[in-house]
């Protein structure tokens, strides 16, 4: 009489091979690194002390310019960022940052949905998952850090 798994109801010898998930950066960071959210003070004082800047909020990162730093220095070379506009605050600007971004992103194979209507508002959830799913993503790229 052969035992059963109780979970599956197939015989307990049952020795498949089963293939493991293939582990690729590009899938990797598709998904959202990491299940911690961070608070928003958390993340100011993270993006201050990363980049050298003086923000006050999340919604200060709104222009993009930001994002597209934090990205260079995860994948250097993803955004030239002597076509940012750091000091983007009208709508055309920022849209422009926005679409550096977006190619950067896509140069440097990371799969990542931008909320550019949200983010150029400069709404706080926007913002705020933005930069908390950056944060996740410097924690699983560790030469954002250093």
């Amino acid at each position: 009489r052969e035992e059963s798994n109780t979970l599956s109801g197939k015989p307990a010898d049952d020795t498949r091979q089963r293939t493991p998930p293939r582990s690729t950066s590009h899938t990797m960071l598709q998904q959202t690194p990491g299940p911690k959210r961070h608070g928003r003070k958390e993340l100011v004082q993270w993006l201050n002390a990363t980049l050298a800047l003086e923000l006050q909020a999340v919604e200060d990162t709104r222009n993009g310019a930001v994002a597209c730093l934090l990205l260079d220095r995860a994948r250097p070379g993803s955004i030239d960022l002597s076509k940012v506009d750091w000091a983007a605050d009208a709508h055309a600007p920022v849209l422009r940052n926005y679409k550096l971004l977006q190619a950067g992103l896509a140069r440097a194979r990371v799969d990542r949905p931008v909320d550019v209507d949200g983010l150029a508002r400069g709404t706080h959830r926007a913002c705020l998952e933005f930069m908390q799913w950056f944060k996740r993503f410097s924690d699983a790229t560790p030469c954002l850090d250093a």
